[in-house]
């Protein structure tokens, strides 16, 4: 009894020290905190977030990167683009860094990782809804480690021009 019960916490232990290795927690959507315990960070974030254009017409695309300044590297994100009343709008679309999840019910709204390992970069590509014509500011999450994350970080507006 005592042997599977070390085991157990061995194994509990191991999963809460590697990070949540498939994306963000659906719970995370309103806050965009990990919850992975600690606070988050308030001084200078190392990573760079930033937009491929400042203007986009609806249906269009914008590339969106989180990059690390060396010799940072960062486990995990989440990423949301959020009109002026502080919903997430657009779809994201999937590739091999980049999951898009579910978020207030609607489909591909949020973007996380698709796995826990070091990351220097990564780009995501994100469509507004073609009806939609404002402006956007893409928040982020961006976790260093299990204890060390910085919560709902903005890049600059970008301007979504209705067509």
């Amino acid at each position: 009894m005592k042997t599977s019960t070390v085991t157990c916490c061995l194994t509990v232990l191991l999963a809460v020290a590697q990070g949540r290795p498939d994306g963000a927690p659906s719970d995370a959507c309103e806050t965009m905190d990990p919850s992975h315990g600690g606070s988050p960070q308030t001084g200078p974030m190392p990573y760079t977030l930033q937009l491929d254009t400042l203007k986009v017409n609806s249906g269009g695309t914008v590339h969106f990167t989180i990059r690390a300044q060396p010799p940072n590297t960062f486990a995990g994100f989440m990423v949301q683009a959020r009109n002026d009343r502080g919903r997430p709008v657009g779809v994201f679309t999937p590739c091999e860094t980049v999951k898009p999840t579910e978020c207030f019910g609607v489909a591909a709204n949020t973007a996380t990782h698709v796995n826990h390992q070091p990351k220097t970069e990564v780009t995501m590509r994100w469509t507004p809804d073609p009806s939609y014509g404002g402006n956007v500011i893409f928040h982020a999450t961006v976790a260093k480690s299990m204890k060390e994350y910085w919560v709902r970080q903005r890049a600059k507006p970008l301007t979504v021009v209705k067509a």
